[in-house]
């Protein structure tokens, strides 16, 4: 079979061996957890069932939250999610990344540097074991820069050939299209300067024009997005779980520690390739194409501590910087590695072919030694992605469970909307059934919500982590002597879960909570399964989709839209949570409990007529409640408070108030009859639209 490896299908063989799980196993293939479970997949899948290209609010997950403040809801995601099934979509995005890189990589190695093609393979090689990761919105800039690299080049060479133009414009719409937003603003600019200024040495006017353009486009798709995020950042609650009280100094020390993990890389990798380069360097044979790459590692250097340098003098002005981490600049910075690695193992292979005799077994064997090296690398990777496909489950086991397909059924018969939760398992994934769910995460969460999530996943005085260090919004991680799998309670507060419009739960192990009904019963506990069963049945799971799941419905729940007696203001946001702590479900479901800053009407009344709002009709951006009271009423609404949600009654502008910390409450006068709620995204359109209404 090695026989057969030559310079022409060298980078296939690369592509075949790095994502081999995915191109062996296809649909039942793993998908590492992290971001893909918690938050991509579900959240694309889920928006590919209903307008999936033109509105921006998305229901599904926390409440509701503005899709474009994702930071992954570009078009090119979406809209290969709507034309796909959805284990194809993440096929596509997984494998593309890794197979963009090798080609790309062999390319600027074999054409541009003019390597050999073993030392070009030995670097894409690298540039594949680099996009490896599995999480399929965090690999695209390492994935596609190269590629697009290597067409801005070849259209400098000849900018009168359209079809160079094309390439160029295509892989720049492509990287601009498939990258998480913060990984793709502004950090691959970094790269393209450095390469064409350092690596390529492009001096004339002509060229820089056109890797400025080139540039501008690469954002162009996203600019909705970037007028989302920036309007969102001030809301989220990410500076706060991000480097709160950190000084300059402490800036700079994850500058060191983030120069440190990327100059040892993963298995040593990096650190073998920058080795060689300067081993490369030394040789005077080897100095014209190591030369470039060393200066532009160091550039790269230089232009990562002045980010650090300029983060530091902003973030006080802008503390949702805070959030922002300057270390994605690395990921554009993969290449210059995997072109180290190719030029150390061109200087290897030379070395050693002098010195011993080529045909010799022992000659091919130490020129070998580094490919060996790299391919034994990167099997802690392939280890870590099997111990996922059987502790976490594929595709199929996450998203194709006849479990909460029925449960999808169940709701989507159900005239009301209701929401699930889940425990002891991400409920997120539940998304991509079209299940609303409490729970659910990105980078830009808001900061209502998440003190609400805090408050209501920490029942009995316990934590609940927020989003950071491996924790994320919506799924419960308590320590083991204060949580019980049995107990709901144990959990999460039951009563804020009817006050949040949930109506069943669905747990992997039984529970026991006297005012949960059974409604799907799967035949076995989990807890008490041995590890043994526990493999078996996960393994079962990833061709028939996941069965061992409890499904429950809670006694009481209020509505998704109800109207209650009573408007209580207190001092601040910590009041309201304490009075929503300290409450009974009857009190909530008849009293709205509002921040002072929030309420701008005077003092509220105490007699708000009875009434029974109802939902006649709703979708993704809008949602139309008829009231049927005779005297002035409020209405909770169970969704996530925006600024961005305008209300109207009966064709007039009315205010949305933050009731219970992070729902949407509306005072409607006497004869009103209809409140009709519209979402109104402050992204560009939105705005010139007129988007925005109240104040943060």
């Amino acid at each position: 079979m090695f026989s057969r490896i030559t310079e022409k299908n060298i980078p296939y063989f690369i592509i075949l061996y790095v994502a081999f799980e995915y191109v062996a196993l296809g649909k039942f293939s793993a998908v590492p957890a992290d971001d893909n479970i918690y938050a991509e997949i579900p959240y694309l899948a889920a928006n590919a069932l209903q307008s999936p290209l033109a509105a921006s609010w998305y229901p599904w997950a926390s409440m509701g939250t503005d899709g474009l403040a994702t930071g992954f809801f570009s078009l090119g995601f979406r809209a290969l999610f709507a034309m796909l099934p959805g284990w194809l979509a993440f096929q596509v995005l997984a494998v593309l990344p890794i197979a963009a890189g090798v080609f790309g990589v062999y390319g600027l190695a074999r054409y541009r540097l003019g390597l050999s093609w073993q030392a070009s393979a030995f670097a894409a090689f690298v540039q594949g074991f680099l996009c490896s990761r599995g999480v399929i919105v965090l690999v695209a800039v390492p994935g596609y820069l190269p590629m697009l690299l290597l067409a801005i080049g070849w259209l400098l060479d000849r900018p009168g050939r359209a079809g160079r133009w094309l390439a160029a414009v295509a892989g720049t719409l492509w990287l601009g299209n498939f990258s998480f937003i913060s990984h793709l603003v502004p950090w691959p600019l970094a790269t393209v300067l450095i390469w064409f200024a350092v690596v390529e040495r492009r001096r004339g006017v002509r060229d820089w024009l056109i890797i400025a353009a080139l540039s501008a486009l690469l954002f162009a798709p996203r600019l909705s997005e970037i007028s989302t995020l920036l309007a969102y950042a001030p809301l989220s609650a990410l500076s706060e779980a991000r480097e709160q009280g950190w000084t300059a100094a402490d800036q700079f020390l994850q500058f060191a520690i983030t120069l440190r993990d990327n100059v040892l890389g993963r298995s040593w990798v990096n650190f073998v390739c920058l080795l060689g380069l300067v081993v490369g360097v030394m040789h005077r044979a080897d100095r014209p194409s190591a030369m470039p790459i060393l200066q532009a590692l160091l550039a790269a250097i230089a232009l990562h501590a002045v980010a650090v340098a300029v983060k530091v003098a902003a973030v006080e002005a802008l503390p949702f910087l805070r959030g922002y981490r300057v270390g994605y600049l690395w990921e554009g910075y993969t290449v210059f590695i995997a072109l180290a690695g190719g030029i150390a193992y061109g200087s290897w292979q030379s070395r050693i072919a002098a010195r011993w005799a080529s045909g010799s077994g022992w000659g091919r064997l130490l020129v070998s030694a580094p490919a060996l090296y790299a391919l034994l690398a990167i099997l802690p990777i392939k280890i870590d992605n099997a111990t996922s496909w059987i502790t976490q489950g594929n595709y199929v086991a996450n998203f194709e469970s006849p479990v909460l397909d029925r449960l999808a059924a169940r709701l989507q018969a159900d005239a009301a909307p209701w929401r699930a939760v889940g425990i002891s398992m991400y409920g997120v994934t539940m998304n991509a059934y079209g299940i609303e769910t409490i729970e659910g995460w990105h980078p830009l969460q808001g900061r209502r919500f998440g003190d609400l999530w805090r408050l209501l996943s920490a029942p009995q005085g316990g934590s609940a982590d927020f989003q950071e260090a491996g924790s994320q919004m919506g799924v419960v991680r308590r320590q083991a002597d204060a949580f019980d799998p049995s107990r709901l309670e144990s959990a999460v507060d039951p009563k804020l879960l009817a006050l949040a419009n949930v109506r069943y739960v669905v747990s992997k192990s039984a529970l026991t909570d006297p005012y949960l009904k059974l409604l799907d019963d799967p035949g076995v506990n989990w807890r008490d399964l041995s590890t043994r069963e526990k493999i078996f049945a996960s393994l079962r799971g990833n061709y028939t989709g996941r069965t061992s799941l409890h499904v429950y419905e809670l006694a009481e729940t209020l509505p998704r839209a109800f109207a209650v007696s009573n408007v209580t203001v207190q001092d601040d946001a910590r009041g309201v949570l304490d009075a929503l702590r300290d409450a009974s479900l009857a009190e909530l479901s008849e009293t709205a409990f509002v921040d002072r800053a929030d309420w701008k009407a005077g003092a509220p009344p105490t007699d708000y007529a009875a009434a029974k709002p109802r939902i006649v009709s709703r979708t993704r951006d809008e949602m139309l409640i008829d009231v049927d009271a005779g005297a002035r009423a409020f209405v909770v609404v169970s969704a996530a408070y925006s600024p961005y949600w305008c209300a109207s009654i009966d064709g007039t502008p009315a205010a949305i108030v933050p009731v219970d910390r992070a729902l949407m409450g509306v005072e409607v006068p006497e004869g009103g009859r209809r409140i009709a709620l519209r979402y109104r995204a402050p992204d560009i359109l939105g705005r010139l639209s007129g988007g925005g209404c109240g104040a943060t």
